[in-house]
């Protein structure tokens, strides 16, 4: 290859590779919306640690009480039972004895008992939750809560992966546009150095175009780059957009 076909080939690449140069900017974006984006997880995971907290005090409030008020209810409905049953004996029995009797009125006693205390464990129950609610703090705004945080907390999760691969990749591109630029600086070095032996150059471009061609497919693919080269060189495309066989000759060289 050439000096002439060198210069062509550089330039092509110069033009189409226009985005990688500018990567550095889009590094620094993407950097930035990456920092943003773990800064809103860090957040959330605030957020999950107080409303954890706001969870545990609400069981921890509420559940003795429901336990309590459930446990009254199932010995409130075993104690009507018995008093029922009692009764029906009672109703039945021609001559009760006064031993007897004494057991109904324990039951009934007992059902009257129960259910005021039925009554005040219910009165608590609903005093806790009307506190709590005061403050916020609710099972229908808790569990909704809950779900906003895990779809919240998923969704920035899957924004760091993406955003930490999308920049994982620029900076590799960016990585490979400068080791490129590179080995350009150094062609371009012995290029000029061997014009003054003059029949050295041809020899001098063609060993070097081969690391060059190299370095090129890791930030952009080969044919964009023959794509370019085709714009710039007349002759390497027909009347109709078809590909001649001197764009061949050209790809070969440049391989």
């Amino acid at each position: 290859m050439n000096n002439l076909q060198l210069t062509v080939l550089l330039n092509a690449i110069d033009k189409i590779s226009a985005p990688v140069r500018s990567a550095s900017k889009s590094v620094n974006e993407l950097s930035a919306k990456l920092k943003e984006s773990k800064s809103i997880h860090r957040q959330l995971n605030q957020q999950n640690k107080q409303h954890q907290a706001a969870m545990k005090q609400y069981a921890s409030t509420i559940n003795p009480l429901k336990s309590k008020l459930d446990s009254l209810n199932q010995e409130l409905e075993q104690a009507k039972q018995k008093a029922a049953s009692y009764a029906q004996y009672m109703k039945n029995a021609q001559h009760p004895t006064a031993g007897f009797q004494k057991e109904v009125e324990k039951a009934k006693s007992a059902v009257k008992k129960l259910k005021q205390e039925q009554i005040d464990a219910a009165n608590k129950l609903q005093q806790a939750r009307q506190e709590l609610a005061k403050s916020g703090i609710s099972a229908e705004k808790l569990a909704q809560k809950q779900r906003e945080l895990q779809k919240n907390t998923k969704s920035a999760t899957d924004q760091i992966k993406n955003q930490e691969a999308a920049l994982k990749k620029l900076n590799a591109k960016q990585a490979a546009y400068n080791q490129y630029r590179g080995q350009v600086e150094k062609l371009k070095d012995i290029s000029g150095k061997a014009q003054i032996i003059g029949a050295q150059a041809t020899a001098a471009g063609t060993t070097m175009t081969a690391p060059i061609v190299n370095s090129i497919r890791d930030f952009m693919s080969f044919e964009d780059v023959m794509a370019g080269v085709a714009r710039q060189v007349p002759g390497l495309k027909d009347k109709f957009g078809q590909f001649t066989p001197k764009y061949d000759e050209w790809k070969n060289k440049i391989k």
